[in-house]
């Protein structure tokens, strides 16, 4: 599910250049009572409504964002505002569980959370099908949080999970397609006090110390934390880390805050970033 400020930047984007296609012949859809039941390749299950399924079925990758908008809207009583806003979360949820892809790779989702760089590197959140391949990739050379459970780190529910507020946010940094840097990041709220951020808390983090410099880790961190939209300029970022990271935290300009058991607690501040 998408917050209110992403869904108010998203509809500022030109629908007319959208094009969601729904990958039929990846899925296996079985119609259950008066719904839907939607196998995924990784053996997971969506339960769709019927209006969720007319939803996906008008993704022909033929049709915009637009198109099928008007199609929504001369079908459906609802307000054009109220089906704009139900049509994008769920374009956002059936696209984050994999059953729709986007047309030239156009995808409105990356697209409208991304930055360039002066230097050229990219910022965007990480896509879903290659988060899993990411972490595999630089496994060894990553640093997990010692409060991250390594037995759920590549599990489909965490996955799932990224990109919603109280979920892992997972972020990258490329330039010409090489990974500069690659993060994990769990929002912790203060639910006794209006559900106030506390911190991020860091769950993986990968770093490219030959091309990423300590000002543009700065930067970039700054920008993760303004994915949620917080009226704060500074965000905290917390990691419990093992002995062998040290070093390159300190490179990086993390501070030792305490000791949990045998792990050391390192924390950072950074000026957020739109």
């Amino acid at each position: 599910m998408l917050t209110l400020a992403q869904q108010e930047k998203i509809k500022k984007q030109d629908f007319k250049t959208y094009y969601p296609k729904y990958t039929s012949e990846r899925l296996i859809v079985k119609k259950y009572g008066d719904g839907f039941v939607v196998a995924l390749p990784n053996h997971l299950e969506v339960s769709l409504n019927e209006i969720a399924m007319d939803f996906l079925e008008l993704c022909t990758g033929t049709l915009s964002i637009f198109e099928i908008l008007q199609n929504i809207c001369g079908t459906y009583d609802a307000h054009q505002d109220v089906l704009t806003t139900e049509f994008l979360n769920f374009l956002y949820d059936a696209w984050s569980a994999g059953m729709l892809q986007w047309v030239d790779g156009k995808n409105i989702f990356l697209d409208v959370y991304s930055r360039i760089t002066k230097t050229g590197k990219q910022y965007s959140i990480t896509e879903h099908s290659k988060i899993v391949e990411n972490l595999r990739t630089f496994d060894e050379k990553a640093i997990y949080s010692a409060l991250y459970k390594k037995n759920v780190r590549y599990s489909a529910a965490k996955i799932e999970s990224a990109n919603q507020k109280f979920g892992t946010l997972y972020f990258d940094c490329t330039q010409n397609g090489i990974v500069n840097c690659m993060i994990g990041i769990t929002p912790v709220l203060d639910y006794s006090d209006h559900d106030n951020l506390l911190f991020y808390q860091i769950d993986y983090l990968y770093i490219n110390n030959t091309l990423f410099s300590v000002m543009e880790f700065n930067e970039f961190l700054g920008w993760t934390a303004s994915f949620n939209d917080s009226t704060k300029k500074e965000a905290v970022f917390e990691l419990v880390s093992t002995i062998n990271a040290h070093e390159l935290l300190r490179k990086y300009s993390f501070l030792v805050k305490g000791n949990i058991a045998d792990d050391v607690y390192f924390g950072k501040h950074v000026i957020i970033t739109n």
